[in-house]
């Protein structure tokens, strides 16, 4: 079921990334967790993590998390 914070005010985009004004300054980040998508693109494209790597790092989000994030960096990057 999903988290009614989230719900009513959260902005849900494709596999489970949202935003939300209340949690991280409404950064773009993974459902149900805090970590932002800048921080999966920051692992993924600067510390050269590969997405298992990532996804090890990170134990409370899957490997489509990981996926999911840098897609949509990749989609937005001005904004992530």
């Amino acid at each position: 079921m999903t988290d009614p914070v989230e719900k009513k005010s959260s902005t849900k985009e494709k596999n489970d990334i949202v935003k939300d004004p209340e949690i991280m300054g409404g950064s773009a980040r993974i459902k149900g967790t805090r970590i932002r998508v800048s921080d999966i693109a920051v692992d993924y494209e600067y510390r050269d993590w590969s997405p298992e790597e990532i996804a090890d790092q990170y134990p409370t989000i899957s490997l489509s998390d990981v996926y999911a994030a840098l897609e949509y960096h990749h989609r937005n990057k001005k904004e992530s």
